[in-house]
Formats: structure tokens, C-alpha cells, sequence
């Protein structure tokens, strides 16, 4: 699940390995797609296929866009777990690149597209 505060937002990135469902539980935002960028709220659903470049941010919210993930590849999942266990193992330290960067090499998850 991703907590995203006011104007943040993840990198634009593609997974190549399958499909990606989110899933709007609370709050509004926006996710690109491409070169697509439309605003979300509750009950939102957005497929990103395969190597499709995509982001999901809040830049329009005053409350915490909260939303669901689901993953189609056990890679994937797998990266997202590893990056969640980091975050959780000490919240006050942030993640640096290279264990990013490792994290993907050991699972083969995302790549981070140009924007």
C-alpha cells in the first residue's frame, strides 16, 4: 500500500516483468501513464501493462492519497516487499540508491524512465 503525502510522488519507472493494478482507497490524486496524467480518487482502478512508463503522486490533495497495489509477477512483489522491510526497519533513515539499485538487481524489478 502507498501513502503518498501532499506533493510527493514516486519516480516515473516501468516494470517489465507484468501488470501492475492500483487501486484508490482514499484521498486524490494523480497517476501518469505514458504520456497520459489524469486525476484519481476513491474507487479509481488504473492498469499499467507491461514496460509501460507510470507514476502515482498527490500534487492536488490536502489529506494522504492512499492507494493499493497489486502485483502480477512474484519479481515484482518481491521488490516490494524488500523496500518495504528496509523502510520499516528504521522510518527515520532514508533508503539510499545503491540499496535500491541492489534490491532490483536481486529481484530484476523496476527501471526508472527519463521524464
Amino acid at each position: 500500500m502507498l501513502n503518498i503525502e501532499f506533493g510527493t510522488s514516486t519516480s516515473l519507472h516501468a516494470h517489465d516483468q507484468g501488470d501492475e493494478i492500483f487501486y484508490v482507497v482514499s484521498g486524490r490524486g494523480s497517476v501518469t501513464l505514458n504520456d497520459l496524467t489524469e486525476v484519481v480518487g476513491p474507487g479509481d482502478v488504473i492498469l499499467v501493462g507491461p514496460g509501460e512508463a507510470h507514476k502515482v503522486g498527490n500534487p492536488v490533495g490536502d489529506e494522504p492519497l492512499v492507494v493499493l497495489f497489486f502485483m502480477a509477477t512474484p519479481e515484482l512483489a518481491q521488490e516490494m516487499r524488500a523496500i518495504h522491510e528496509l523502510e520499516t526497519a528504521n522510518p527515520d533513515r532514508e533508503i539510499t540508491p545503491e540499496e535500491i539499485e541492489a534490491i532490483r538487481r536481486t529481484y530484476g524489478g523496476q527501471r526508472q524512465v527519463p521524464e
